[in-house]
């Protein structure tokens, strides 16, 4: 009998002996092979380039169209075919019974319209300096000139038919007009000459704001300066006969320079597709303008054999010459839009148009007043704006 109980007893530890190390053992989900499963399914339909999940990142737009390596210095020249605003000029000159102006018969010669507005050629000049490779930041500098625009207009006459130099009596009111020459008393030229030339300068920092294969944006943030200066010399002569002896001849001169400084904020958008390109500069310059006036006059006369020169024309008088000067606020926006054709990585060729408008200059056309006598002409600041437009022609080169 004890042998029995000892039996049975033996055989329950073992058993819970079994149970413990049994309970002890990890146990295996029967859900892991059917995900192990399902991983290698999953691994197997996405291919051998398949990347981790947390390395799967939302790739960018675009790459960089400047990788670090590229070169640093960019250089513009550009070839200028524009056009300006014309100075309106008053009439100086007339021909007729009596030259007398909105009299029946009169002729202007020369005034009663716009000077210096004539097509003419220039350059401009660019270079950017990219302070690093990845092209974040430049330094960029432009020089641009139009050709000087000359108008030159000389008259003569042996007496007929008359030359006259048209004013209104400032003590009457009345048109009325300075004989040169008439058929009756003597010979007489009338010559005038209008110079325009103009010039600018720019300094800008450039910095990127959107780099891609197909699309950039650069923003513009420096300094401007453009200037202008024009003359106006008109020479009223008599003789007797011509070419005889001078009996009057008097230089009236009228110099205007308008010089603007301000600074400028600008874009550069530029689109790209293969080989072609277009881009958009608007600019806008914000500052002042100095305008400047210096009127002056000569006239050399013979009586009797004998000559004298004093310092006044005909309508560069004592009431109104001398120098003046005054600053005024001004702005000036430019537009330009260029498409064109890259070569090679390092040279590219475009053509555009480009308009620049100034707010307030001075001309010579504005400071002349017809009214003589009674302590006229007199001198006045008549600003004007003026605009130049035109086609460009460029050619860009990077090293």
């Amino acid at each position: 009998m004890r042998k029995h109980w000892s039996l049975l007893l033996a055989l329950s530890l073992g058993a819970g002996s079994s149970v413990l190390i049994a309970d002890d053992q990890p146990t295996k989900s029967p859900t892991e092979p059917k995900a192990s499963s399902e991983a290698k399914k999953i691994d197997l339909d996405v291919g051998k380039d398949a990347k981790p999940k947390e390395a799967q990142e939302a790739a960018p737009l675009e790459i960089p169209s400047h990788p670090a390596d590229t070169e640093r210095i960019s250089f513009n020249a550009e070839y200028l075919l524009w056009w300006m605003k014309g100075d309106k000029i008053a009439p100086l000159s007339t021909s007729g019974t009596t030259g007398v102006l909105n009299s029946p018969g009169t002729e202007i010669l020369f005034g009663n319209t716009s000077f210096g507005s004539d097509l003419r050629s220039g350059a401009r000049f660019n270079m950017d300096y990219w302070l690093s490779r990845e092209h974040n930041l430049a330094f960029e500098a432009n020089f641009l000139f139009l050709e000087t625009q000359v108008n030159q207009y000389d008259l003569s006459s042996p007496g007929a038919p008359l030359l006259a130099r048209p004013f209104t009596n400032a003590s009457t009111g009345t048109q009325t007009a300075l004989v040169l020459s008439s058929a009756s008393t003597n010979a007489g030229s009338f010559s005038s000459r209008f110079d325009s030339k103009l010039w600018g300068a720019e300094g800008n920092l450039r910095h990127n704001f959107i780099s891609g294969v197909s699309m950039s944006v650069d923003g513009l943030f420096g300094f401007r300066y453009l200037g202008l200066k024009e003359s106006l010399d008109i020479t009223g002569s008599s003789f007797n006969p011509l070419p005889g002896p001078v009996i009057s001849s008097s230089t009236d001169n009228f110099k205007t320079t308008s010089d603007f400084y301000g600074g400028q904020i600008g874009a550069s958008v530029e689109f790209r597709r293969d080989k072609w390109f277009a881009n958009v500069l608007p600019k806008l310059a914000i500052g002042g303008t100095q305008q400047s006036v210096n009127i002056t006059g000569i006239t050399n006369t013979t009586t009797n054999g004998i000559s004298s020169t004093a310092p006044t024309g005909f309508l560069a008088a004592d009431s109104n010459i001398g120098q003046y000067s005054k600053e005024k606020f001004t702005f000036v926006p430019e537009l330009g839009v260029n498409v064109g054709y890259s070569f090679r990585d390092w040279i590219r060729a475009y053509a555009g148009y480009n308009i620049i408008y100034w707010s307030s200059v001075s001309r010579p056309g504005s400071t002349i007043d017809l009214n003589v006598g009674n302590g006229q002409p007199t001198f006045s600041f008549n600003s004007t704006d003026l605009w130049m437009q035109g086609i460009t022609l460029g050619m860009e080169i990077n090293f």
